[in-house]
């Protein structure tokens, strides 16, 4: 029975190996056809029902570059936490649902779903949101990546009444100009879970407005009411009609963001203060649960008189700001052609090396900012600055807007490090770092003006690493984003040099057997014979990289955050912003010294399966070459059997057949 046991387990391996059948890549385009194959050459339309088609977890749906007139995506498939389903730009390319000002969002779900990201697409002129999760169908573990959300009638990028979602590296502004508003660029209403579970990461918002009698919200972010917790890392907040951060709800952890000059509408008729601040705490219940640190605001509001930091504040730890439209000698140019965030040299004295390092994210946004550009959206009077959509689709998509830079030991204050780098190789999973040794001038800014100098946020010639995503084995950049631009895994996949499986290593039969030049299947599989040649049986990318895919609303930080010592927050210009050695958080909220951004999400792989229709024949051809060489070794093994058996019962040994082999009589 033995040779049947081994039979049976060599065959469950193979069948591990071989890609999901499921796994499938659809590709969309603005002039696209109902009838059409899904292929990039004969792409499908982006209609109401998607085609006529249903995705299976681990389906990739692409959509390539151009406007998609009304065209918007309605999905009601789910994918799984080991196989999410994807809607991707084509890398290096620029779709944009355009909806005229038309009915509904740009991208919603019609039914409730989870596992499923939205990736490299923007969304603009819809009469309610640009992305949400679905109000009547609220879905869970959704993500936002590298997107852009541009004059909608609401919000920019909604999620309400669920749990798990990952908002990433995306361009929010000129959100809220139509009623009933009651709006901001990024809301969170009524998300359950902690500051692990939802994460606004690496993100920019500007000039968003609530057109209500209210005027209470038109902020940059917010946690909205009846929510249990978020973080907000890394991002950058200027120019909005509300707060750059609002709090309507306890559990946030606020760490490492820039704000500058919010707080544009006048009025709220609820009794809340007019420009009530940069970051603003509602009630007291809002700062329950809350971390507070490494925060940079210059306040001005509309009349030139707002303080930074507002409301029944939490314990603060190492934030900075000035209040009352004081001077910014620490931004390199934030009111310039291309509103700039960078630190100057003047950070020095109170700025840089001034956070605090436990619960600080390990990169900053490392974003470009020509990718905001001076002009006349229409909307409010105030609003004076546009998505510059011409460079963007120039660069290769809104992936290569943010060039992450590694933080030092003791971090900066702010959403960017003033000596951050970018090395070879990269430290951002998402669409590519800046290529060899690029780091930004004079100290990590780039010049006066907005633009980078030669070196400057990208290295002379620094186009973005080659792949510019995930490496072999799926895993993320720090932070643990979803598939950046590039899309697929590095070659190995599951089944090439460095997979998962690999039958022939330390060979099957007897040591010694042959295997041909290259590493092609031997007749009997040896030390050193591989079942196929480097990449495997599958096509490069293979199927899910080692890591596999996010769980429950993406990525933790690992150990939590301890706010240590409750440092003296600086402020300059009007009321101070706290109270001088504000108490310390002892032992933190979440214990552990841990830092925000390890991410416990991997690729959602490319295919190398088939596209839109079957399986590869790559995939098909592996299976067969396995099956074949198990079969034979069983038939082999059941030999030696036979061949035990008749000495045991006395058979003698004759001399050697014409093949070298000894026979029993």
């Amino acid at each position: 029975m033995k040779p049947k046991i081994i039979f049976f387990t060599l065959l469950s391996a193979t069948w591990a190996i071989v890609p999901s059948a499921h796994a499938a890549m659809y590709y969309y385009g603005p002039s696209g056809l109902s009838s059409a194959a899904c292929t990039q050459a004969a792409p499908c339309a982006l209609d109401y029902n998607l085609s006529g088609k249903t995705f299976q977890p681990g389906d990739t749906i692409y959509l390539l570059g151009g406007t998609y007139s009304g065209q918007y995506i309605r999905n009601g498939a789910s994918g799984n936490s080991g196989a999410w389903i994807t809607f991707k730009a084509v890398d290096g390319q620029l779709p944009i649902l355009d909806g005229g000002n038309g009915v509904g969002c740009g991208a919603e779900p019609n039914a409730v779903v989870q596992y499923v990201i939205f990736d490299g697409i923007a969304s603009r002129n819809w009469q309610s949101s640009g992305f949400s999760n679905g109000w009547n169908n609220p879905s869970s573990h959704i993500q936002f990546i590298n997107c852009i959300a541009d004059g909608n009638g609401v919000n920019g990028i909604a999620f309400y009444k669920a749990t798990g979602v990952l908002i990433q590296q995306s361009i929010v502004a000129h959100n809220g100009n139509q009623q009933p508003s009651w709006s901001s660029g990024v809301n969170l209403y009524t998300a359950g879970g902690s500051y692990q579970d939802n994460i606004i990461r690496r993100n920019v918002s500007f000039e968003n407005i609530d057109i209500s009698s209210h005027h209470s919200d038109g902020s940059g972010f917010i946690l909205d009411q009846s929510s249990t917790g978020a973080l907000f890392e890394n991002n950058i907040g200027f120019r909005n009609g509300g707060s750059c951060i609002r709090l309507n709800s306890p559990g946030s952890h606020v760490v490492n963001n820039t704000c500058y000059h919010d707080g544009l509408e006048p009025s709220d008729a609820q009794g809340l203060p007019a420009s009530p601040g940069e970051i603003y705490y509602s009630d007291a219940t809002t700062k329950s649960g809350a971390v507070f640190q490494n925060n940079l605001a210059a306040a001005s509001g509309y009349n030139n008189t707002q303080t930074a930091f507002g409301g029944p504040l939490p314990t603060q730890t190492t934030n900075y700001a000035v209040n009352a439209n004081a001077a910014t000698p620490f931004f390199v140019n934030p009111a310039g052609a291309n509103p700039d965030f960078h630190l100057t040299s003047s950070a020095a004295a109170n700025i840089v090396d001034k956070g605090t390092a436990s619960g600080a994210p390990t990169q900053d946004i490392g974003f470009d900012p020509k990718c905001i550009k001076s002009g006349s959206p229409g909307g409010a009077s105030w609003w004076s600055y546009t998505i510059d959509y011409t460079y963007i689709a120039g660069i290769g998509g809104v992936a290569k807007c943010f060039n992450p830079a590694t933080r030092s030991t003791t971090p900066d204050i702010g959403a960017y490090e003033y000596n951050g780098t970018t090395g070879t190789g990269g430290v951002s999973g998402t669409g590519g770092a800046t290529g060899a040794g690029g780091s930004n001038a004079t100290g990590g800014t780039p010049a006066t003006g907005g633009t980078t100098a030669a070196g400057g946020s990208k290295a002379t010639g620094g186009t973005t690493s080659t792949g510019g995503t995930t490496s072999a084995g799926g895993s993320k950049a720090a932070g643990g984003s979803v598939p950046g631009n590039g899309g697929t895994q590095a070659a190995g996949g599951m089944t090439g040099t460095g997979g998962t499986v690999i039958v022939g290593s330390g060979g099957l039969a007897n040591t010694g057997g042959a295997k041909t030049t290259g590493g092609t299947t031997s007749t009997v599989p040896g030390t050193g014979g591989a079942i196929a040649a480097t990449g495997g049986s599958s096509n490069a990318g293979g199927a899910l990289g080692t890591g596999g895919l996010a769980g429950s609303g993406g990525i933790s930080p690992t150990g939590g955050i301890v706010a240590t010592g409750g440092s003296t927050n600086t402020s300059v210009g009007g009321s101070a912003s706290g109270a001088a050695g504000g108490a310390s958080n002892a032992g933190g909220d979440m214990g552990g010294a841990g830092t925000h951004g390890s991410g416990n999400s991997g690729d959602v792989g490319g295919c190398g399966c088939r596209v839109a229709g079957g399986p590869s024949r790559s995939t098909l051809a592996g299976f067969g070459l396995l099956s074949l060489i198990v079969l034979g070794f069983a038939r082999r093994l059941s030999a030696r059997s036979a061949f035990r058996r008749a000495i045991r019962g006395g058979a003698t040994l004759s001399k050697a057949d014409n093949t070298g082999r000894r026979v029993a009589n």
